[in-house]
């Protein structure tokens, strides 16, 4: 092949490889990518002659290169490769063109896929990558890979590897020219999977995964090719490492590249299955989960290292309806509602650790979907394990007539026969109060998980919508239900049977009553408890004046309303305001439940934190004494409780300087809520996290983060981002990395801490103020004393404006400004905040 045929083939090597860049991009990429000077030129002039119309890359790829060098066709149409003829171009990438070859010597003939390294990029890297590829094609035996079968060298030293010839089409054509439904899809996707987990116990990352690599054949069959940019997973200087990019490309396609792809860091297996994520969300919803294909490179990069996918549910419309043969879009989104909806967002995390461990844990869950069985991506909570367990089984229950579900289910026809007599009536009424207590012993915040209860709680969850005929009866059903789900942490799920609840109520009685106040302040829980304090603060407002408009103080519900009101406000950081409520709350318990009221505990445990960041530690320490004692008296050594009464005490013997006791006390609190909860349950998040700063205070950095990314591992699932445990953790694993010598890492933890407070509390609250705090503490260590003092000066005084001057945050931070000015020199000012800090 002359010259100018091998340049020709060079730029259409170059020119579908800027395909994979956005069009505004292409340009700069050839300019920059285009191998030696005299190429440059001839890109040069076919850009500036083509400059309007840069848009249409693959007229000319198809057209104009050829023309431009004088090149008719490809001059390797034609020609003899070994023992293969070459008969057709079928396809260009980044590292060479592959033919469609037949073998013609006197053995046999066979069709073939004749891969050959593009002229213009034979430098020795090139070719080492091009050899590397041969190999791991000769290592991969398996019927889901396009089969090696030979190898060689041209005369004039170009590799070439010869491919089993896979007449097919990509997985998503071939799909949806048949419009296969979601299992079936899925069913076939299960071929990927085995295929690239027989790559990755070789030891081999394809990092190119998309549809265009993953062809079907007639009979069905997923042939996965292309392992050009593949990379082996062995020890660093085994001498096959190879660059992530190669001229000026890297490696992946972004449309389907994971984030760490994008960055250019180190792949592993979790690389696969982002991509392997981002090609079912597209078989499954016609769309991919998010849109880079336009975009500069650098957005781009931003997008997939930085904007969360939505759930697939949430994108499908009609067209994919009908591309998936479903009779309707809310068919289709039902069916990808919940398990697939969790497993496609598990597998497309932006954390290569907090995706699926591998390619088979994800298959297992897509198997897992198709038989109705639990799937590890959502919580492995009883009721979810219950409720798949009744759609498994639905005839074999039915037939139960003598359980407890089966109550739950006829409690509708049973409900239509109690109108026509008071007998019935009575009847209704206690088949009502039975179902309402077994709902209630469902709440493993008060007694732990119990299996049969749960199982009643998911059945009855379903059935509520059979209760529209009843509202009254609806409201106080969803009001259990909604209340048990929040018991274990589903915040999102209780909220919409709760806010079902109040829309009764308040259909019920339009002027608002009791039960409407009640049902309000229960759906501000749910928000509180997902830490977005701002929605829940309209609706305990309004909740709590309804509810003294509503009742007399004597009314035993009380008390509980306003301890609600008053944590909220303690949230908030609104503090003075919180305080009052407390003690109002302790008050009327006092006075509606006499001193032995259980409710005691909890208002003693709120209060007592809030005297404690106010920096009252000796009251603090008596009430949290007392809320113990409480606890284990009304409920014994060994319940959630006593857990929570634990847990606050812990802070207040850390606060007051008696660290290896809150270390042992917290102890007690991890174990206790791990057995009782179980390890995703919100609150046991909460108590590792606060352990976590135990253990900084103590120095043991390296427990200090492993409790950290415990907590950090369940947000996005258990844990919301905004929620308090994630910025908290966040910072202890910020302050361990930099103690442990990484600090680069440990700022950036730290950094992204502060901004997610900002972005999840009011402007101005004292937690942001305290993140800053910590933060500067860290950088006085890194030597950075201007940007430290920038933040303290900033922190102080709003934390004092919120917790006074003798909190504890307050002394941190004053600290720090002594130890910052002392370590840079300014000893005036280091003088004056020794004084702040005594009280001098």
């Amino acid at each position: 092949m002359d010259r100018r045929g091998g340049q020709a083939a060079t730029l259409r090597v170059l020119f579908e490889a800027a395909l994979e860049y956005p069009p505004g991009s292409r340009a700069d990429f050839l300019r920059e990518a285009t191998p030696d000077p005299e190429l440059r030129a001839a890109v040069a002039g076919l850009l500036e002659a083509h400059e309007a119309t840069l848009d249409p890359f693959e007229q000319l790829l198809a057209q104009e290169v050829a023309e431009v060098l004088g090149a008719q066709g490809d001059a390797w149409v034609g020609a003899q490769v070994g023992p293969y003829r070459l008969e057709r171009l079928l396809g260009i990438g980044g590292m060479g063109a592959v033919y469609e070859g037949v073998r013609s010597d006197e053995q046999f003939r066979m069709r073939t896929a004749v891969k050959l390294l593009g002229p213009g990029l034979q430098g020795e890297l090139a070719v080492r990558r091009f050899r590397f590829e041969r190999q791991i094609l000769a290592n991969l035996e398996h019927p889901n890979i396009a089969s090696l079968l030979d190898g060689g060298v041209t005369p004039a030293g170009l590799p070439y590897l010869v491919m089993e010839y896979v007449d097919g089409e990509p997985i998503t054509t071939w799909c949806n020219h048949r419009r296969l439904g979601v299992q079936e899809r899925v069913d076939l996707f299960l071929q990927v999977c085995d295929a690239v987990r027989h790559a990755h116990r070789g030891l081999v990352v394809h990092r190119d995964l998309k549809p265009g690599n993953i062809l079907v054949t007639g009979d069905g069959t997923v042939k996965l090719l292309d392992f050009g940019i593949a990379k082996l997973l062995r020890e660093p200087g085994d001498g096959e490492e190879f660059p992530a990019t190669f001229a000026g490309l890297r490696a992946g396609t972004p449309a389907y590249a994971s984030p760490e792809q994008m960055r250019g860091l180190a792949v592993g297996t979790a690389t696969d299955v982002y991509s392997l994520g981002v090609v079912l969300f597209e078989l499954l919803t016609g769309e991919r989960p998010l849109a880079v294909e336009d975009l500069p490179p650098g957005e781009a990069e931003r997008v997939v290292c930085e904007v969360e996918p939505p759930p697939p549910s949430t994108v499908v419309g009609a067209p994919a309806a009908a591309l998936l043969g479903e009779r309707g879009e809310g068919r289709l989104r039902r069916r990808l509602e919940g398990d697939l909806d969790a497993i496609l967002l598990m597998a497309l995390r932006k954390e290569p650790e907090r995706r699926f461990g591998s390619v088979e844990a994800m298959a297992t869950d897509l198997r897992n979907w198709m038989a109705g069985h639990p799937v590890s991506a959502r919580r492995d909570g009883l009721a979810y394990r219950a409720g798949k367990f009744v759609r498994r089984r639905r005839v074999e229950l039915a037939s139960a007539a003598v359980v407890a579900l089966t109550l739950v289910g006829g409690v509708v026809s049973t409900l239509r026969e109690a109108r026509e007599t008071e007998v019935e009536r009575a009847r209704a009424v206690a088949i009502n109060e039975f179902l309402l207590t077994m709902l209630g012993a469902a709440d493993p915040g008060s007694l732990g998980p119990d299996a049969t209860v749960r199982s009643v709680l998911d059945t009855a969850a379903e059935n509520a919508e059979a209760l529209a005929a009843q509202p009254e009866l609806e409201a106080e059903i969803r009001s259990a239900i909604g209340r048990s789900y929040v018991g274990l942490g589903e915040y999102a799920v209780a909220r919409s049977h709760l806010q079902r609840t109040f829309d009764l109520r308040r259909s019920l009685t339009p002027g608002g009553d009791r039960g409407t106040a009640l049902a309000m302040l229960n759906v501000g829980g749910t928000y509180e408890f997902e830490g977005n304090y701002a929605a829940a603060d309209s609706l305990y407002g309004e909740a709590l004046a309804l509810f003294r408009a509503s009742t007399d103080p004597s009314d035993r519900e009380l008390a509980s309303v306003l301890n609600d009101v008053a944590r909220l406000r303690h949230n908030l950081g609104e503090l003075e305001s919180a305080e009052g409520l407390y003690r109002e709350s302790i008050e009327a318990r006092v006075r509606n439940g006499g001193p032995d009221d259980p409710g005691l505990l909890v208002s003693y445990n709120n209060l007592a934190v809030l005297l404690a960041d106010r920096g009252q530690l000796a009251e603090a320490d008596s009430l949290h004494r007392l809320a113990v004692v409480s606890a284990r008296r009304i409920h014994g050594d060994r319940h959630p409780q006593v857990a929570s009464a634990l847990n606050n005490y812990a802070g207040v013997l850390d606060r007051s300087g008696r660290i290896e006791a809150a270390d042992s006390v917290m102890r007690q609190v991890v174990e206790l809520r791990r057995d009782l909860l179980g390890p995703e349950h919100p609150d046991y998040a909460w108590s590792l996290f606060n352990h976590a700063q135990i253990l900084l205070a103590l120095e043991r950095w390296t427990e200090a983060e492993e409790r950290a990314r415990e907590v950090l591992a369940l947000r996005g699932t258990t844990l919301p981002e905004t929620h308090t445990a994630v910025s908290t953790a966040m910072q202890a694993l910020g302050v361990a990395r930099v103690r442990q010598g990484a600090a680069e890492e440990g700022e950036a933890w730290l950094r992204e801490s502060v901004e997610l407070r900002r972005a999840s509390f009011p402007e101005g609250h004292w937690l942001v103020a305290s993140g800053q705090s910590v933060l500067a503490g860290e950088l006085i260590g890194m030597g950075q004393y201007g940007a430290a003092e920038a933040l303290l000066l900033e922190a102080e005084p709003q934390l004092v404006a919120q917790l006074g001057g003798e909190a504890g945050p307050v002394r941190d931070a004053r600290d720090r400004l002594v130890r910052l000015y002392e370590e840079w020199g300014r000893e005036a000012e280091a003088e004056r905040w020794r004084g702040e800090r005594d009280g001098a």
